[in-house]
């Protein structure tokens, strides 16, 4: 997969969300709107990532002479939230896998591939 194809879904966030909009016609009123909307929408990282691609994407925009105003400064990222990844200890594991049928190879590798997997 290419980087294009793996950002795909977010630019067409984008383009629903601004597309019908000249470049210089978005306000900061409407950043900060959907920067809301995905901060609701979608866990708060995820919407960190969906809207600092747009604010480069605004940057760029300066870089090429088509706005004069940094919007992506006035408006700001969304902060990094800390998440806590829970997981299992060494005893949890051998709980689960005790309710198992161990001589059955083919249930215990799906179970294995799945947990790995993520």
């Amino acid at each position: 997969m290419t980087a294009y194809e793996t950002r795909l879904p977010v630019f067409k966030k984008m383009i629903n969300q601004f597309g019908k909009k000249k470049i210089n016609n978005i306000s900061n009123i409407d950043i900060q709107v959907w920067k809301n909307s995905l901060t609701e929408n979608f866990s708060q990282n995820y919407a960190r990532i969906v809207c600092g691609l747009f604010l480069q994407t605004l940057e760029k925009t300066i870089n090429l002479g088509m706005i004069k105003m940094k919007r992506a400064k006035q408006v700001g990222a969304i902060p990094i939230e800390k998440v806590k990844v829970e997981f299992w200890t060494k005893e949890e594991f051998q709980k689960v896998l005790s309710t198992f049928n161990i001589d059955d190879y083919y249930c215990l590798a799906i179970f294995y591939d799945r947990s790995t997997s993520k």
